[in-house]
């Protein structure tokens, strides 16, 4: 068995303290520093007791604020578990709050898509009668109706915005699905009238010859529009007052579409007010 050889380093400082302290708290009892201060007479009994009173005193200072922090550290607990009672309970109210909202958001989301399907589907059925209504393009046979002002220029033999209107009344009386005054689709919100000099249709301004095609039965179509008060009307006025006055069927007419119809929807509101 080999020993080491001494460590030559010189052991620090604090272990010099350690191995002093612990050879103190080993020593017997005559050897302990409270027996050499009662063999060292009234000078080393007044600092053993010197030293005994500040320990006291330290001692008494750290349990009287021990104590007294207690009491601060309570109330520090109950504010906080205060506070925790007082958020759980706002977050309980806006989490019913917030349920509250998504119901009605869902039920007006819901309404809401309702009156969609309603109005999509009233829109469809304008769009399936587009060729009655205007709103669409539409081909088939039918007839032609020329009507142009007399050639002398009488008053009498001028065609005015009412023979036009009652021509065309004439022409759905007598079955027309479809009609155009000189290009122009009539609608349920076209208008006839006279603006300045001109005859107007869709707010186009129109000139004469006026050729009115409609789309029917280009055998019944012809006859039955004759036997109307427009057909005798123009009848008379051909006869009478030069005016032009032409009926003639037709294998294939093209019609082109007028304005689109558009549903309009209104909506009540509840917010403030009567209303008007």
């Amino acid at each position: 068995m080999s020993l080491s050889p001494p460590d030559p380093r010189p052991a620090p400082p604090h272990a010099d303290a350690s191995r002093e302290l612990l050879a103190r708290l080993t020593r017997p009892d005559d050897d302990d520093e409270y027996a050499a201060a009662d063999r060292g007479g009234p000078s080393s009994r007044v600092g053993l007791a010197t030293a005994t009173a500040a320990l006291a005193v330290l001692l008494t200072v750290a349990a009287v604020q021990t104590q007294a922090a207690q009491p601060q550290d309570e109330r520090d607990r109950e504010v906080l578990l205060e506070r925790l009672a007082r958020e759980k309970t706002e977050v309980a109210v806006l989490g019913a709050r917030a349920e509250s909202t998504a119901a009605e958001v869902e039920e007006l989301r819901a309404s809401t898509l309702e009156a969609t399907e309603t109005v999509q589907a009233l829109q469809a059925q304008l769009d399936t009668q587009g060729a009655t209504v205007g709103s669409a393009p539409v081909r088939g046979p039918g007839v032609r109706v020329v009507v142009d002002d007399s050639d002398d220029g009488a008053p009498e033999g001028t065609i005015t915005d009412s023979d036009l209107q009652q021509l065309v009344n004439g022409l759905w009386k007598a079955g027309a699905e479809a009609i155009t005054v000189n290009g122009q689709r009539l609608t349920t919100l076209s208008a006839i009238r006279t603006a300045g000099q001109a005859i107007t249709v869709n707010y186009r301004s129109l000139t004469p010859p006026y050729t009115v095609a409609a789309i029917g039965d280009p055998e019944t179509l012809p006859a039955r529009l004759l036997e109307t008060a427009a057909g005798q009307m123009f009848s008379d006025l051909s006869i009478n007052f030069g005016v032009q006055f032409e009926v003639e069927a037709a294998s294939e007419l093209g019609l082109p579409a007028g304005s689109r119809l558009e549903l309009d929807v209104a909506t009540a509101s509840t917010k403030g007010g009567d209303g008007a």
